[in-house]
């Protein structure tokens, strides 16, 4: 198994109040297991960052081709006709200020792009957003 060079998907990038794309998406062609480091620095007003991995399978994503790398089923559907009726909803990670980064480990084989997606969560407004990095590194193999 190989370990590609480290690449750095946002430098710094500042945050906002909405969920976003932050910095480029990963080109997944010698895909295998994908590991990315987010960094978060805060600044005034900020309380922590939510994120949300997403994954496309397409060659030039377009914004619709880009799906939840994980999806998790709302448990209050109900079966009918054989097949369960349910909603899915995003698994959204939050990192936190008193634990500013996070190293996320994901199966991305069969995907052609990853990204990152995030927003600053606060109570009030923020006088100043804080920042994101994102380093990725594929193991292939």
């Amino acid at each position: 198994m190989d370990l590609l060079p480290l690449e750095t998907l946002a430098n710094a990038t500042a945050l906002t109040t909405t969920l976003a794309a932050h910095g480029n998406a990963l080109s997944l062609n010698q895909s295998g297991d994908v590991a990315l480091a987010l960094i978060y620095a805060v600044d005034t007003g900020g309380t922590g960052v939510e994120y949300v991995i997403e994954a496309s399978l397409v060659d030039e994503p377009t914004s619709g081709d880009w799906i939840p790398l994980e999806e998790i089923l709302d448990t209050s559907g109900t079966a009918a006709s054989g097949s369960l009726t349910a909603p899915s909803s995003r698994l959204v990670r939050q990192i936190t200020t008193a634990q500013p980064s996070r190293l996320v480990v994901v199966g991305a084989r069969g995907c052609r792009w990853l990204r990152v997606k995030a927003k600053e969560t606060t109570g009030s407004s923020i006088s100043a957003a804080g920042t994101l990095t994102v380093h990725a590194r594929i193991r292939i193999g």
